[in-house]
């Protein structure tokens, strides 16, 4: 009796520590881009200053929308002039690649709780999904998966509610070359991290030439034309690949 309390006691303490390590694998997997992160939020936070939005409604966009393409087409659409359903629009179809997102994450997330899975969305951004979907990958276990991913996307999002809140405060300092040097190379640093085929390749590079060739479109349309075309063009190249290599993308996919 006293051997199986025993064991028992163990196993819980041996689970305690693995979920522990899950946490701190998390916080170690995402730090490296929240430190590459902080120039992009302070820029979408000055950009909401900059727009003429309230202090609530400019800080705000950080935990409702979260997410710097999100942010910045609606502050610029705003800021602009546009009209609110442009704003609206624009800012939804920005965001339709978390859809994709979303469905990556759905065979790990079937079988949790309604309110794990609500919270759990709110976190999911592109950073937050390059770190989660090799370790998920390598890592059977769903109670410690869920432990590596609300460590990193927890630490991403209050981060990034800390920095864009500063940005706001310190509304001129995204004029500074530095940061505007760094937020298209952390950006385009970010883009070069989801390239694993050639579809995705197709998209970055797509989505890259549209948005040059639009700069000068009003209400940052060329950026929303650019999301649009790099997902048709990923879409359109994944969709030859699987009628060329059948076989080898039911292996990705069951992978």
């Amino acid at each position: 009796m006293q051997l199986l309390a025993h064991h028992d006691l163990r196993s819980v303490v041996d689970r305690d520590g693995a979920r522990r390590a899950a946490v701190a694998s998390g916080v170690r997997a995402i730090a490296p881009l929240v430190a590459g992160l902080v120039p992009l939020a302070l820029t979408v936070g000055a950009t909401a200053a900059r727009a003429g939005l309230p202090p609530l409604v400019g800080w705000a966009s950080s935990p409702i929308l979260y997410g710097a393409s999100g942010q910045l087409t609606w502050m610029q659409v705003l800021g602009g002039g546009g009209p609110i359903a442009l704003a609206i629009a624009a800012t939804t179809l920005v965001n339709l690649q978390l859809l994709i997102y979303g469905a990556a994450m759905r065979p790990y997330w079937v079988d949790r709780p309604r309110g794990w899975r609500l919270v759990a969305a709110q976190l999911l951004v592109g950073p937050v999904f390059a770190v989660v979907a090799p370790h998920h990958r390598a890592e059977p276990d769903p109670d410690l998966q869920g432990h590596f991913y609300l460590a990193a996307g927890l630490t991403l999002w209050l981060a990034w509610l800390v920095v864009t809140g500063i940005g706001y405060t310190l509304g001129g300092l995204a004029a500074l070359p530095i940061l505007a040097l760094l937020t298209p190379l952390i950006t385009l640093t970010l883009a070069l991290r989801g390239v694993v085929d050639n579809a995705t390749l197709s998209a970055l590079l797509v989505a890259g030439t549209v948005a040059l060739v639009a700069t000068s479109l009003p209400y940052d349309i060329g950026s929303v034309g650019a999301g649009m075309a790099g997902i048709v063009a990923g879409i359109t190249v994944d969709g030859r690949n699987r009628r060329r290599h059948p076989t080898h993308s039911s292996e990705v996919a069951a992978s």
